[in-house]
């Protein structure tokens, strides 16, 4: 009787040893996995604040580019205004041209004395106009050319320089034709004075 309960004694070790482990072997599994677990989510984690500071930047860099297509609107728009400008001092130049070719003719046609006695003053007045134009295109161009000159300095190196050149190539033009003006304002105050 003994030898059986013996053997039976020590199967029932052998089954609990087994059993243990067993059991160590499912727990040192879990304790894997939970650790592979923890680093897939700290991964995870570090994945995710990645993703919000590229979502940051692309959400900051989307603002700059609204404001830069803002700065563009009106840089286009000041860039329409000052061709609108040099547009109307181109024309107002060339009528200032044609007026006085026309002042010159009529120095040239010169009347006899006496015949018509008004038309030195009328040419005397016109001359006054011009001169009056002529100070008031002078003032705008040097407004356009300080307008332009601020906006080349602040935004652009280049693409506005050839608009200051033109601005002071009609400026020299507007002072020529001042010039011009002054000497017939000058004629015309010496043909009064002989008729």
């Amino acid at each position: 009787g003994a030898a059986p309960a013996g053997a039976a004694s020590a199967g029932g070790v052998a089954a609990a040893k087994a059993t243990v482990v067993e059991h160590r072997k499912v727990t040192d599994l879990l304790h894997s996995w939970e650790e592979r677990i923890h680093k897939q989510a700290q991964s995870f984690e570090t994945f995710a604040g990645q993703i919000l500071q590229v979502d940051t930047e692309i959400i900051a860099n989307a603002g700059k580019v609204k404001g830069l297509r803002g700065e563009h609107a009106q840089l286009k728009a000041r860039q329409e205004v000052a061709d609108q400008s040099i547009a109307q001092i181109l024309e107002q130049q060339d009528a200032l041209g044609r007026l006085l070719t026309s002042l010159q003719e009529a120095l040239k046609a010169q009347t006899p004395p006496g015949s018509e006695a008004a038309k030195p003053t009328q040419i005397h007045q016109r001359a006054r106009v011009l001169s009056v134009q002529l100070d008031e295109l002078d003032r705008q161009a040097d407004d356009l050319a300080r307008e332009t000159q601020a906006v080349q300095s602040a935004l652009y190196a280049e693409p506005l320089t050839t608009v200051v050149r033109v601005l002071d190539a009609h400026a020299s033009a507007l002072d020529s034709m001042q010039g011009q003006v002054g000497n017939m304002v000058d004629r015309i105050n010496v043909l009064q004075h002989t008729l």
